[in-house]
């Protein structure tokens, strides 16, 4: 019989343990930061905090609560009354999203869900190096010493001491000190421990219940909000455009023409005028057959008639010698000889006679007359 009823006081313990990790609470707004064990507002985030019914833990010392979804992660660092208290901002926040500083609401109890969690799931709201809990020197001992004789809990190995002596950061020196029980059971601090000189330079900030304001919690002062906002997502970095292909530059390609037209002989000492002639220049002989306006005539240049047959072929010869030089080229053109004489001469002022209807068009090779 007493083996039976072990067994259910166990399981009744256990059913009760695994209730304990999702309890129900009313939640109050709390708005001024303190702590019943010594932790330094200064080196925390005031706005997160649990003000519990009960001890404080050495090891239990973070909860989650949850309201219509929406959590937070609170340190439980002071005891309560009676009442679950939580500070101010994380209450309104819970309730409309935003911070008490930006969009205030006032209200009472509001029922919410909690679960207490691994202290380390709190770490950051912890302000010191390696998330270490801060406690006063000179006024946190007795909880200190308690956890102490818990080797293992989480405070025994993540605590920090400063010589501050309250916990709203006003009396005191902002620096470490350090505890080793083996020489004494007091820290040791570059200045005198429990010094009750004036603290300015590290402040604890309240934020007020119902108008939002945030006061400097040693003078009341109201001061600019200290909470911190959501950052706004990053904009998408705009797409880098393609690299376009280097183009090359258009090859333009003399045809000839279905009409009549009228082209120049140009010398060798007719010098290219772009880069594509010149390329070009480069590429085909000393001279060669290209088009040319009709309606100007240039020195050094016989005009000639060309027929309308659209496979006509450019001619290409040697390089004849320039007007202004000794004993012109003769060049025969097909057909009958002109008028003035038995042939006709390139470079000079006459004009050739058009080739006879019906035959090909002649070759002009190296000063050669070909009909073939």
């Amino acid at each position: 019989m007493s083996a039976f009823t072990t067994t259910i006081a166990s399981l009744a313990t256990l059913a009760l343990a695994g209730h304990a990790t999702a309890v129900g609470v009313w939640a109050t707004p709390h708005d001024s930061y303190s702590s019943s064990v010594g932790v330094l507002g200064c080196k925390i985030d005031t706005n997160r905090v649990a003000y519990w019914p009960g001890a404080i833990d050495c090891d239990r010392i973070c909860i989650k609560l949850t309201y219509e979804g929406r959590s937070l992660h609170l340190l439980r660092i002071d005891q309560s009354g009676g009442a679950y208290d939580i500070s101010y901002d994380a209450w309104n926040y819970l309730q409309t999203g935003e911070s008490a500083t930006t969009n205030p609401i006032a209200g009472g109890t509001v029922p919410m869900d909690y679960e207490e969690v691994d202290a380390s799931e709190c770490a950051d709201l912890i302000h010191t190096e390696g998330s270490k809990l801060p406690l006063s020197a000179s006024n946190s001992m007795n909880f200190l010493a308690s956890c102490l004789a818990q080797p293992d809990s989480y405070v025994a190995k993540n605590h920090v001491l400063f010589n501050i002596c309250d916990p709203i950061c006003s009396l005191g020196h902002d620096e470490e000190c350090s505890l080793d029980l083996a020489v004494s059971n007091q820290p040791s601090c570059p200045h005198t421990l429990g010094l009750t000189d004036k603290l300015l330079t590290a402040p604890v900030f309240n934020v007020m219940y119902q108008n939002g304001k945030t006061v400097v919690a040693g003078t009341g002062e109201v001061t600019t909000p200290r909470v911190k906002s959501p950052a706004p997502a990053p904009a998408p970095a705009p797409a880098p455009a393609p690299a376009s292909a280097p183009q090359a530059p258009p090859v333009v390609v003399a045809q000839p023409s279905a009409s009549a037209g009228i082209f120049k002989e140009q010398n060798e000492q007719h010098h290219p005028t772009s880069t594509v002639a010149a390329q070009q220049h480069q590429q085909t002989p000393p001279s060669t057959w290209a088009a040319a306006p009709t309606t100007t005539t240039t020195p050094g240049w016989t005009t000639l008639p060309i027929p309308t047959s659209s496979t006509l072929a450019a001619p290409v010869f040697s390089a004849a010698p320039s007007a202004s030089s000794p004993g012109n080229a003769t060049v025969p053109i097909a057909g009958k000889p002109s008028a003035g004489g038995p042939s006709n001469t390139l470079g000079g002022g006459g004009s050739a006679p058009a080739a006879p209807s019906g035959s090909r068009p002649a070759a002009i090779v190296a000063g050669r007359h070909t009909n073939g």
